[in-house]
């Protein structure tokens, strides 16, 4: 899902998989960038807490952490700051 971010996921594992919530712990969107001391970097969305089992891997869901980088790596010229 190329140039998605975290609500969309979150529409798309509930009301198309049925599924009970997004199914990343993080998600990062390196197309919202925001303001840090550091200069601009990629959001990071904190959709839940670690120790939350979420839907995102097959039969490893009980002891992984879902993490997901939104985009298109194939198509996308990422910047430094992302």
């Amino acid at each position: 899902m190329g140039g998605s971010d975290a609500a969309i996921f979150a529409d798309y594992h509930v009301n198309t998989l049925g599924w009970p919530g997004v199914g990343y712990t993080f998600i990062i969107e390196p197309k919202n960038l925001i303001n840090t001391p550091n200069g601009k970097r990629a959001r990071i969305v904190y959709a839940h807490d670690i120790d939350r089992r979420t839907y995102h891997v097959g039969n490893s869901n009980q002891f992984a952490l879902g993490i997901c980088v939104a985009g298109d790596i194939d198509t996308t010229l990422w910047t430094m700051q992302q």
